[in-house]
């Protein structure tokens, strides 16, 4: 029996995308839920600068910046020969177009697999993405004159809604809901037998170790330094390699030489743990960039995220974009102890948030919990162990001057402001889960990590004066 999975577009599948493109005007044929993959080869965009553009667009703020929603675009992937047969859309909300024209999933399956099947079992398993990410219900349109989209949708529980005129296409499109639980429900046995079980993103992290020479090589190859564009190698152009160890590449100007083996070295000493943590035996080499320029810094991130500047928030001094670390080193201020030994710890931070996208999310940004995510950066990373933590508390207590629910807090005002920090309240909640609860299983379910954001602030702060009161007796 055929088996399917959705994968998330990556090089090895770029020959393979663009004759699945092809094809479509080959045949003639409309072509729908690319992740706009068709629009953006035809203007001379790089499949690499697409497939960059494709796998940030699941992170909110990135799409917030482009003015558009959530998303994830997945290939469908026939694993007898490993072929992409379809592609799939799916937008985690809806903005006005979408939700009057667009709806949340658009499918396409290439013009010589059709008529197989192939498009049921591609929303199917759609559906189930979206049933893990929390979607309720999902909105699929379709033209009026479309009966195979028509049979596809009302087969899973499609339910009429209104018809609207899209007037930038010349079409009348029909607007469906699908109750996502109760679909799954009841296509469950007719389907279950053609999902693949296999896991593309192992070999990215946990199997590193053991993987192929051949496989290891592509996995390097995947995050060597390799810029999308010109604009961006001359950004690099003040980088040497200044330092190399078996976890981390370094390349920074030659003012930020001795800092950078500093980094690598303190940072390395945290591998161990960090690895035993997450339960993984090795990961592959980090390239990091340092930059003693903050203009250039925010210039570099900008460029490879495709985002204003001024999308940056002020306060950021070090990203992971690209499978890369990125880091501003401020010069004034490397003759202060505090100052010199906290950026020593970044790499073990940033590499935290690495391995968190990797082997925890697989690559899928949407997923991402913010205030966990960096809450176990600063608890693994080391950059705490000499905190004064009686101190920390009564410092949080004096300047809050609101609880946010920690599920909205985003990079950005909603993170650090004038009512509180939220990496101090990051790091104490993700302490106190580590003292109450298996924080890793919290951190390896979406759903669970939403529920306990929900309250797990105001437990850690009762946690924590509790313990105090009980210390000080």
């Amino acid at each position: 029996m055929e088996k399917f999975y959705l994968e998330l577009p990556s090089l090895e599948r770029k020959d393979d995308a663009i004759e699945y493109i092809n094809e479509f005007y080959k045949y003639n044929s409309q072509i729908h839920g690319t992740g706009s993959l068709d629009r953006r080869l035809k203007k001379g965009i790089s499949y690499e600068e697409w497939m960059n553009d494709s796998l940030m667009m699941a992170d909110k703020d990135y799409a917030y910046s482009k003015g558009l929603v959530p998303s994830n675009t997945f290939y469908l992937i026939r694993e007898n020969d490993n072929k992409i047969v379809g592609m799939i859309d799916l937008r985690y909300e809806l903005n006005d177009y979408l939700r009057n024209f667009g709806g949340n999933i658009g499918y396409s399956i290439r013009p010589t697999e059709r008529k197989k099947g192939y498009n049921k079992i591609n929303l199917f398993l759609c559906l189930l993405k979206a049933q893990e990410y929390g979607l309720e219900k999902v909105l699929i349109t379709c033209a009026d004159y479309n009966q195979g989209s028509k049979n596809t949708i009302k087969s899973f529980g499609g339910l009429f809604e209104k018809n609207n005129f899209d007037e930038s296409d010349n079409e009348t499109m029909e607007l469906y809901w699908i109750n996502v639980n109760n679909s799954i429900e009841k296509n469950h046995e007719k389907y279950i037998d053609f999902i693949s079980n296999k896991n593309i993103n192992n070999k990215l992290t946990k199997d590193y170790g053991e993987a192929s020479d051949k496989d290891k090589k592509l996995i390097d190859e995947k995050y060597k330094k390799v810029m999308t564009s010109n604009n961006t190698i001359e950004l690099l152009n003040n980088q040497n390699l200044q330092y190399e160890n078996e976890q981390f590449e370094i390349y920074a100007p030659n003012s930020l030489k001795e800092i950078s083996k500093d980094m690598a070295i303190t940072s390395s000493e945290r591998v161990s743990d960090i690895f035993e943590f997450f339960d993984i035996k090795s990961f592959r080499k980090v390239q990091v960039n340092l930059f003693d320029n903050k203009e250039e810094f925010r210039k570099f991130i900008a460029t490879i995220r495709g985002i204003e500047e001024n999308k940056i928030p002020e306060y950021c001094t070090g990203t992971y974009d690209k499978g890369m670390i990125n880091c501003f080193i401020d010069l004034k201020l490397l003759e202060n102890d505090i100052y010199y030994k906290k950026r020593t710890y970044t790499l073990a931070h940033e590499f935290i948030h690495i391995i968190y996208l990797e082997f925890i999310l697989n690559n899928d940004f949407y997923k991402r919990v913010t205030w966990l995510d960096e809450g176990v950066a600063q608890y693994l990373s080391g950059e705490m162990k000499d905190l004064d933590f009686d101190k920390f508390y009564n410092d949080i207590i004096d300047n809050l001057k609101e609880v946010p629910n920690l599920n909205n807090l985003n990079h950005g005002k909603s993170f650090v402001n004038d009512k509180y920090n939220g990496y101090a309240l990051a790091y104490i909640t993700v302490k106190y889960l580590s003292e109450t609860t298996d924080l890793l299983e919290v951190l390896k379910s979406y759903n669970k990590s939403l529920e306990v954001g929900e309250s797990a602030l105001k437990e850690a702060l009762e946690y924590y004066k509790n313990k105090k009161v009980i210390n000080t007796k």
